[in-house]
């Protein structure tokens, strides 16, 4: 019998109060959060022509993130403090050298494609996917991962991510109530820059110049009747979407991935931190018998008499000691994953967007030379395709500069992983329709010595190609596909 995480369990991590979501963000989020809404907050407001659901969606955006606190949050862009000078010894760069910081300035503000290209005239192999694990994880200040996500009690599912690869941050809110539905995302910039005098490494949020985008229940309708069919991409590859017919909706939980149980585990241990650190500051008043509770402590005068500090959650030792159990029981699993490379990665957030109710879709893609593959698990949340599937054949979408021994044996011995993730967009005005979004892989590094056959060395890091998706065929670029999916040429001697 597949493992089920109990209901109680759940309960307690799936359904917190909004201001009690706020304790578990970390940090560098946090401050990235409390930067951004202080600069927006006054633009998040409803226009004198906003539909009635368009309204209570932004009304209601304000208040999850007022009950969120984040008015309290740091309001200051975080800083990496001497993590230039680490980055750059990381990537064999020498920090104090001007030119050496320039190339690591560069590094930072190109995609992990264009990086692993610069990168590999003078690594490869494990040095080079090394070089690109610590660059992507320096783009977000090491913040591992750089998202959070829960729900509230009041049923809106809260994202904060800080996309490494495109410099993006948004705060998402989604609720996916039969017939009420809405979904509000702010957008910012961050660009990642060095401080060449103390080697850290300086955040700049820049709001974008529309920062608030809300989808209604109205929006939603619209989507769901438009988004099936055919679609042809910028690389001029064809994409079918089929509305599932609800047979195929899995009738049991599956046991869950190493994917989500990292997650899980990156929450329980955040958690755990604060509810182990987390103090209250007790007064007692005699003469009226008060009891006053203070998170932060400020002295009182007389008669107020202090009695001490105690634990800030109730039961903490209990919460603590079921937490640790859990830890324990993800930590077990974790090691002895055998997990598929699909598996193992959530470029997509495919596993929680699942979890939050995205439905089971067809998808099948075919390459310009006529070569056709579905994905074997896709979901649509109302919004969003995302799909997820390995690699089967030399024929599906590789790079066409690798060469075909490596293609042979990627699918032989490394079952490269491929994910799609394209989002609806309506266009103001015109009402048109797009999907727009990236196709993943994984970077590929292989070599060959004194002439041998070269070997692929290692598959690592997501990465993406962007995808805009149109049904006009004649908008679309006509070039050969070519782009790297799940293989990218490096490492050749």
């Amino acid at each position: 019998m597949p493992w089920r995480r109990p209901a109680l369990w759940l309960a307690a991590t799936c359904l917190w109060s909004s201001a009690a979501l706020a304790q578990s963000i970390p940090g560098d989020l946090a401050a990235l959060t409390g930067t951004f809404w202080a600069e927006v907050k006054e633009q998040v407001v409803a226009g004198p022509d906003a539909s009635p659901g368009k309204r209570k969606a932004i009304e209601r955006t304000r208040q999850t993130i007022d009950d969120m606190r984040v008015r309290y949050f740091p309001k200051q862009p975080p800083r990496g403090a001497g993590q230039a000078k680490v980055l750059a010894e990381s990537l064999g760069l020498d920090f104090s050298n001007p030119a050496h910081r320039k190339e690591l300035s560069g590094l930072l503000n190109v995609s992990s494609a264009q990086a692993e290209r610069l990168l590999s005239n003078r690594l490869e192999g494990d040095d080079l996917a090394r070089a690109l694990s610590a660059l992507k994880s320096a783009r977000t200040l090491n913040v591992d991962p750089p998202k959070w996500s829960q729900k509230t009690e009041e049923g809106e599912l809260v994202t904060i991510e800080w996309n490494p690869e495109t410099s993006q941050f948004a705060i998402t809110l989604f609720d996916n109530t039969k017939e009420a539905r809405f979904q509000s995302a702010l957008t910012a910039d961050v660009d990642v820059t060095i401080d060449p005098e103390s080697g850290d490494l300086v955040t700049t949020l820049t709001p974008d110049d529309t920062p608030l985008d809300v989808l209604t229940e109205a929006d939603f309708v619209e989507i769901e009747r438009n988004i099936w069919g055919e679609w042809v991409d910028n690389d001029g590859l064809v994409w079918l979407f089929i509305a599932s017919d609800g047979t195929d909706t899995p009738t049991d939980e599956a046991s869950p991935s190493p994917v989500e149980l990292r997650s899980e585990l990156a929450d329980l241990e955040t958690r755990r931190a604060r509810v182990s650190t987390a103090k209250e500051y007790v007064w007692f008043d005699p003469t009226t018998d008060t009891v006053l509770r203070q998170e932060k402590f400020r002295r009182l005068d007389a008669p107020w008499q202090f009695r001490g500090e105690q634990p800030l959650v109730e039961n903490a030792e209990a919460v603590i000691a079921e937490m640790d159990t859990r830890i324990a029981e993800i930590r077990a699993a974790l090691s002895g994953s055998d997990a598929l490379p699909v598996e193992q990665d959530d470029p997509v957030s495919f596993e929680q967007s699942s979890e939050a109710g995205a439905v089971p879709i067809s998808i099948y893609t075919t390459l310009p030379n006529g070569w056709r593959y579905d994905f074997p698990e896709a979901n649509f949340d109302g919004r969003t395709i995302r799909g997820r599937r390995t690699k089967l054949d030399p024929r599906d979408s590789f790079n066409s500069d690798l060469p075909a021994v490596i293609v042979e044996e990627l699918i032989a011995s490394w079952s490269p992983p491929e994910w799609i993730e394209v989002t609806a967009q309506i266009e103001p005005g015109t009402r048109k329709l797009t999907l727009e979004g990236g196709h993943w892989g994984l970077h590929v590094t292989h070599r060959s010595y004194f002439g041998s056959t070269p070997k692929v060395t290692s598959i690592h890091t997501p990465f993406a190609y962007p995808k805009v998706l149109t049904r006009d065929a004649q908008t679309q670029t006509a070039k050969t596909y070519d782009s790297a999916m799940g293989a990218a040429d490096t490492a050749l001697p």
